[in-house]
Parts: C-alpha cells; structure tokens; sequence
C-alpha cells in the first residue's frame, strides 16, 4: 500500500441522543485535502427548529478520563441545522490524534447534555499529517507498516527457500524420476537408475528422459521380466531364437491374470538378453508391477527418433543378442535397440487390419474389387479368444474385420496388438517405421518383446 495515499476516518456512525425526541445519526469525519483537517458531520431528528449549542470531543477511554486535544473547540458552537444536518470543523490536533491512536471515543454535547460516547469507527487508518501529497514520517502507523513489510519481505524469502528445499528432499534429481538416480557417467542421454530388491536379490533399472516440456523416461534397454520373490528371469531370449523359463511360471497368467497380492513379475530394464515370448497382456502386467505402462505409439517413436538405420543394429542373426552399453544401435536420446533385436509390443490395439481387409475380387470384372464389408453384423459363432481368456471361453468381439494370430491360429474378429521395430532376422524391413500388425494380444512369439515408460 502507498502509504501517501489518503483515506477517509468515520468518526461514529449513527448516535442516539438522551435528549426527548432527539436523534443525531451519520456523524462522519471527512478526509484531510483542505484546512480544517476534519469536519464532523451529523443530523438531529426531532429537533426544534432554530440555532442549538454543539460540542464534539474525543476520549481514549469509553467512560472518565480526560479528553484528548481532539475536538470541535473549547467552548461550545451555535449552529442551525438545515433539514437537521449540521457539521462542527474539528481542530488541526485530531490529524495526530488519531494518526496515532486505534481506539478512540466520541463524546458529543447539544444544548449542554452530553450523550453517551460512541467508539471510533476508523477504517483504514491511513491518515496523513501535513498535507494530500507528503505522508509523514516515523508515525506510530509508518513504523508499524514498514514493520510489517519488513516481515512479509522475510516471509516471502522463507518460502522461496522451503519450496526449493522440498522439492530437492522429494526429488532431488530434477532430470529423473523420483526414486532414481541421474548417472552422470552413463552415455548417451540423460540415464537415470535405481536399485530394486527381489527378493534378496538387488536389480538395477535403467531409464532414459525423452524431450524437455512434458518430458517422459522409457527403458534404457529391452525389458526384462523377472520375478518379484526371488528376481528370477522369466521369458529369457537366447542368441538362437530360444526362450527361458516361461513367464506364467511366476504365476502371471497369458491373459493378465494373477493372484490376489504382491505382483508375481516385474518388468526391469538392464544390460542382457530380453524377455520375449510373453502376451500383450503379460507385458502389460509386468510394466504395472514396476510402476510403468507399455510406451504408447507417440512415446515408442519419439524415444526411436535418431537411430541409426544400418548394420549396427541386429536384424540380421539367429537370434537376439543382449544389449549392451557399447551397442551402436542407439536412439538421439539413448534408448538401445528400438530397431531390431525382437519386436515390441506397444499399447496400441487395431481394429479392421489383416487379410479380412483383402476385399474380394467381382467375378465378371476381376480387377475391380467389391466392397469390403464395414463391421460384423453378428458376433462370430464362437469367440475368437483362446481357452483361459475368460471364465465361460465366451467373451466376444464385435464390429472388428482383422484376421489375426490369437497365438495357436489365425481367427477372425479380434484386435491386432501392435508391434514395431523389428527383430533380429528382419533384415532391411527392419527400421523406426516397422510396424507389424498381424498378432493379436494373445499372441506369444519368442521374437517379441517390449520395453516400458515412467510419465512425469
């Protein structure tokens, strides 16, 4: 607040006389942009008409006491109310007195009776002493404001000060998750890690941060299933195209389902042979169970962006290979093996994809093709999931044309689960921009794989 500024004080607001028949009400005190400093403003109802006697003084106390240098005057004023109103100029002294004072009294006389005294109503009390543009200085009210600016000013400065300290102490590596570390001597990119107990066993996963604004953390590496009791890996990928102990092992089911508790599997991501041959379902389970999700299509391409296209990745073996820090095969923000290796399984479902689409040929005009149904007007006559994926092996899909492998065959009317990237026997057609979407989520493949995403 500029403290130059003025500001009216009310001097009592509505007073009743003892006086038979005599009310004065609305006594108000101007503000101070001319000599006298105040006017004291008020109206008799009920009052004779003719001249009467009026004084106005002010007490600190709201009974006895002596009255202060406030006032209209030593002696009394004869004025004439007009249509009751009157007003009594108030002595240059009421400035510093109730600049200097918050509780003061209001005493008023008519005609020689005193009426009971009334409490000041001043709001603000922004009273300036010597005129409308210079505010004084080293007033009780002055020193009490810049007391009190003084205080806000150290205020404002502690909490700066605590805000920062508690965002280092819930997160004091601003560049990575919470709960991980910024590895500073891990390349490219920007490698967080953290230390994760199975069990008694001790695995350390590895995320990278993607862009800048709206920033996310994928896995470093492929993903790696292992169990939560114990840290056994599940689904291991070997250098020729075989698989390691299954993952429903640990008790996480094809279709997602495990018992009730702790999560059975966990998806982790560290140097080493990956994890495949799991369901869309299973994958999904285990980046749960690490506090992650499946990296979307905007994520998995955006983490993809930059890597190099060319023999430096695996898509011409036997088999996968473990990743490695000194793998060629790295995005722009250091994501390892997007292209190649073994697919991966993103969170994208699809509808309408597959040979269904291959709309059939006319007969009489065999280059012109006729039209493609748009939806499947009835449910297929038995559902297209396989045996475990519900508890009557009758869930149904509907309106979906893909012909898809649901991990045993090819079936009609169930979503296409994408994957991407390629793997290691894909040669050329392996690349950013790969994207495969003949297998259902369903499917099990010991090419394919996934990798995970922690969002800010």
């Amino acid at each position: 607040m500029n403290r130059r500024t003025l500001a009216a004080v009310a001097l009592g607001a509505s007073l009743t006389a003892a006086l038979t028949g005599l009310v004065v009400h609305q006594v108000r005190a101007i503000g101070i942009p001319t000599m006298p400093t105040m006017v004291y403003r008020g109206t008799l109802e009920g009052a004779s008409a003719g001249p009467h006697m009026f004084r106005v003084a002010v007490f600190t106390l709201a009974s006895g006491g002596a009255e202060t240098a406030c006032n209209s005057g030593a002696t009394t004023t004869t004025l004439t109310p007009v249509n009751g109103a009157f007003e009594l100029p108030l002595v240059d002294a009421c400035t510093s007195v109730v600049h200097a004072n918050h509780t003061l009294w209001l005493e008023l006389t008519v005609d020689g009776t005193a009426r009971p005294r009334t409490k000041l109503g001043a709001g603000p009390f922004a009273i300036e002493a010597e005129n409308a543009t210079a505010a004084s200085t080293g007033s009780a009210l002055d020193m009490r404001l810049a007391s009190l600016e003084a205080r806000l000013t150290t205020l404002t400065t502690q909490n700066a000060t605590l805000t920062t300290q508690l965002a280092v102490a819930t997160n004091p590596n601003p560049d990575c998750p919470r709960g991980y570390t910024l590895a500073p001597a891990e390349s490219p990119g920007t490698v967080c890690t953290r230390a994760v107990m199975l069990g008694t066993t001790p695995v350390v996963d590895h995320v990278v941060k993607v862009g800048t604004v709206g920033a996310f953390w994928i896995d470093r590496f492929e993903a790696s299933i292992h169990q939560s009791n114990n840290g056994t890996p599940l689904g291991t990928a070997n250098g020729s195209g075989g698989v390691g102990t299954a993952v429903e092992s640990s008790g996480l089911q094809p279709s997602g389902a495990h018992p009730r508790g702790a999560a059975p599997a966990q998806a982790l991501s560290h140097p080493g042979f990956p994890s495949v041959n799991m369901t869309w379902f299973q994958a999904n389970e285990a980046c749960v169970a690490s506090g992650k999700h499946l990296a979307t299509r905007t994520e998995w391409l955006a983490a993809a962006s930059g890597t190099t296209d060319d023999a430096t990745c695996n898509v011409s073996s036997g088999g996968a290979l473990p990743a490695a820090t000194t793998r060629a095969c790295i995005s722009a923000a250091g994501v390892h093996d997007v292209i190649g290796n073994v697919w991966e399984w993103t969170d994208e479902w699809y509808t309408g994809a597959g040979s269904a689409l291959s709309v059939p040929m006319v007969a009489t005009m065999p280059t012109v093709p006729a039209i493609a149904p748009q939806r499947l007007l009835d449910p297929t006559p038995t559902s297209p999931w396989p045996t475990g994926y519900s508890a009557d092996n009758d869930d149904r899909t509907w309106n979906v044309n893909s012909r898809v492998s649901n991990g045993s065959t090819d079936v009609s009317g169930m979503p296409s689960a994408a994957v991407r990237g390629g793997d290691w026997n894909t040669g050329t057609q392996a690349g950013v921009f790969s994207l495969d979407l003949n297998l259902g989520p369903s499917n099990r493949n010991p090419s394919v794989g996934f990798r995970c995403v922690l969002p800010r």
